[in-house]
């Protein structure tokens, strides 16, 4: 597996939120199917966009093609532009 498709997944599983060509979504099933097809999708993600819904199927083949940008944050696969996000809550608790 290359060093850029385990980056990928990695972040994919550990990040709570992410970015799909400007479709934002937080808590998203971060699972990744198991399987030896090259074709058989391994990431499902169904955002939601205005009044429809985005939905984006990864397969291992794309995730072998994936590539990251000079400024290492903006992943294309598969035509998609894919960013992650780990999201701080801010506290407004003034006891704190």
């Amino acid at each position: 597996m290359s060093t850029l498709k385990t980056k990928f997944l990695d972040l994919f599983q550990t990040a709570d939120s992410l970015e799909v060509d400007g479709a934002f979504i937080r808590h998203f099933d971060n699972s990744v199917r198991q399987t030896d097809d090259a074709e058989t999708p391994v990431i499902d993600l169904m955002l939601p966009v205005d009044d429809a819904v985005l939905e984006v199927s990864l397969t291992h083949a794309d995730l072998d093609a994936v590539e990251l940008c000079d400024e290492g944050n903006v992943w294309t696969v598969a035509g998609y532009d894919i960013e992650f996000y780990t999201v701080n809550v801010v506290s407004t608790n003034p006891v704190q």
